[in-house]
């Protein structure tokens, strides 16, 4: 057997020109821009096909808050203070906001038969608090107040207790009481009543997380988990919808929370590499 020449129309750009698009595509030229100013005449249409067959997909650009000189700096700092820490005794926490009726955004579809779905304005929402480390997790906080440093507290006494923490078989035995907090830069954080709290609750075993760094925290790829198994199964009220999370969260495997919290050493080192730039996770 053998893949003999086919017969049908010659591509119009080389694999060189193809490469050439991908570059372009990627500091934000739209097709149409690439149409235009490409040297033999096509539509954006064969601009779009090039651009596939090159493993680029039209999807929805991430977004999200703007780094500083500062920020950059702090976070260069920060990864080289932590870059050989043992992350796998540290707690990390987060707050996430999941709303009623999320749905994907993307799905395949009949272009000439595309299926509508409604859009809901100020759609009911539940927030949530929840921290995990490689052997241990709290249970999941929920609230329907935006949070403040009084809410905080109370979230803390309530979850960080020893009581309230579920730990994995295989965590070690004295890891159970000197387990480390990590808390990000919010401002409630960082008030003289919260930090009250987490000084009574685990002494001086807490860090601070450097400020507009989710992509150092690997409590955001939990969250994500929890965000497809809500999508997956779209519930309807707020009831269900934390019948869902707190399913998901039960159920969720440590191997899963470990793959996320042993790539800090590698998250550090990028961070590193690229002068505090945001990360790719």
């Amino acid at each position: 057997m053998e893949d003999r020449p086919r017969k049908g129309r010659k591509r119009i750009f080389s694999a060189r020109e193809a490469k050439t698009f991908v570059k372009k595509a990627k500091k934000g030229q739209s097709t149409l821009e690439l149409a235009r100013r490409s040297t033999k005449r096509a539509s954006s249409r064969t601009i779009k096909r090039a651009l596939r067959d090159s493993g680029m997909r039209y999807m929805r650009l991430k977004k999200h808050e703007k780094l500083t000189v500062a920020h950059k700096q702090r976070r260069v700092e920060y990864s080289k203070e932590m870059k050989g820490y043992d992350w796998d005794r540290v707690l990390f926490s987060d707050e996430k906001t999941f709303y009623l009726g999320a749905s994907p955004e993307y799905a395949w579809q009949d272009p000439h038969d595309r299926p509508e779905a409604p859009k809901l304005i100020n759609p009911p929402k539940l927030n949530v608090w929840a921290a995990v480390g490689t052997y241990m997790k709290t249970r999941l906080y929920y609230f329907s107040t935006n949070m403040n440093s009084s809410l905080y507290v109370k979230v803390l006494k309530t979850c960080l207790k020893e009581e309230n923490l579920t730990f994995s078989d295989a965590c070690p035995s004295k890891l159970r009481q000197s387990w480390v907090y990590l808390q990000d830069n919010a401002r409630y954080h960082k008030t003289d009543e919260s930090m009250d709290a987490v000084q009574d609750l685990v002494g001086n075993r807490w860090i601070e997380h450097p400020a507009r760094s989710p992509d150092l925290n690997p409590m955001e790829d939990i969250w994500s988990y929890l965000d497809r198994k809500v999508k997956e199964v779209r519930p309807r009220t707020i009831t269900s919808l934390k019948r869902v999370l707190t399913k998901s969260w039960v159920s969720l495997p440590w191997n899963y929370i470990a793959q996320s919290t042993k790539s800090m050493g590698r998250r550090l080192r990028t961070c590193i590499k690229h002068e505090g730039e945001r990360l790719n996770y």
